[in-house]
């Protein structure tokens, strides 16, 4: 558990389930995509708090509160091995401004040098500025040249499918 003055951070557990999705909704809705989210609760506790955890979820609390959250999991590269992959980092906007997010990439960061972690990882979308300008802020360094991409619900079902001479 990491403490400062106004927040503190801890590990969610199973009992955190109904937080985590509110903040994974709250992210969603800020991104404009408020009919994103297919992930319930039941997923969350099945992927996260099974025999195998497949993630790990940070909740930043204000007053007990959990106002916050970082969502990552670990990954490999072949080239320089164990990473922390960072799919979420949101804090809800009241809550902005005050150190919530340097704070909580920093816990991060420790975790993944505590893992043997080659570094961190994450991707934000262009036109979100204050996510960009923070990053920015606190050293981390743009990869220019990559682009996303991806298949999801019916294109993954599609593409499974097609014949691989298609």
């Amino acid at each position: 558990k990491m403490h400062t003055n106004k927040f503190r951070m801890r590990l969610a557990t199973a009992n955190d389930l109904d937080h985590m999705a509110r903040l994974v909704q709250g992210l969603a809705d800020f991104e404009n995509e408020p009919d994103a989210v297919h992930v319930t609760k039941e997923h969350y506790r099945n992927d996260g708090f099974g025999d195998l955890p497949l993630f790990f979820c940070i909740l930043l609390e204000d007053q007990g509160y959990p106002c916050g959250m970082g969502f990552c999991y670990l990954s490999r590269r072949h080239q320089s091995g164990r990473f922390l992959y960072l799919e979420d980092l949101f804090i809800e906007e009241k809550h902005r401004g005050n150190g919530a997010g340097g704070l909580v990439m920093r816990a991060l960061a420790s975790i993944a040098l505590s893992l043997n972690c080659s570094g961190m990882r994450w991707q934000a979308l262009d036109w979100n500025t204050p996510a960009l300008t923070f990053y920015d802020k606190i050293g981390a360094r743009v990869i220019d040249g990559l682009v996303t991409a991806r298949f999801a619900g019916d294109e993954l079902i599609r593409f499974a499918q097609t014949s691989p001479n298609a």
